[in-house]
């Protein structure tokens, strides 16, 4: 992975914005429109977002995976995330009984079987460590025949 030294904010700065402000306004009220991720071409806009933050938090080959940055980063990838917050969103508000006259299909969500487990989340603390603890050497032509 390369990390450029020469960026504005730090990566623990760039996540700390991502997570914090875009993704909070662009999943805001997932709970009504949650059903739009399972169509591709609106999924691959939120998660180009995404990849978007990875990499820029990262600083890493345009070539790299955006499945191995959110591990990295310790991310859900957005069609989950958003899952997520919509099945919280959907059993809050149905214990609060404030969904007992709705008769939309945003309540569908609660009706899934594979519906995202809603526990209490681990209290492990997770550390970002993007520090650039490697160097690579190359060798020249005969010094690699030599060998």
């Amino acid at each position: 992975m390369q990390i450029s030294s020469d960026r504005l904010l730090g990566c623990t700065s760039t996540l700390w914005l991502y997570t914090a402000i875009v993704r909070p306004i662009t999943t805001y009220a997932c709970v009504i429109w949650w059903e739009s991720t399972l169509i591709g071409s609106h999924l691959s806009i939120l998660n180009k977002l995404q990849r978007a933050a990875c990499m820029s938090t990262t600083g890493c080959f345009s070539t790299t995976p955006t499945a191995s940055l959110e591990v990295i980063l310790g991310l859900l990838p957005m069609d989950l995330h958003i899952r997520y917050l919509a099945d919280l969103t959907a059993r809050r508000l149905t214990e609060e009984r404030r969904w007992t006259r709705v008769r939309t299909s945003f309540r569908r969500i609660l009706e899934l079987e594979d519906a995202p487990d809603v526990q209490p989340i681990d209290t492990i603390t997770y550390r970002t460590c993007l520090e650039d603890r490697y160097s690579t050497t190359i060798g020249t032509i005969r010094r690699i025949h030599r060998t």
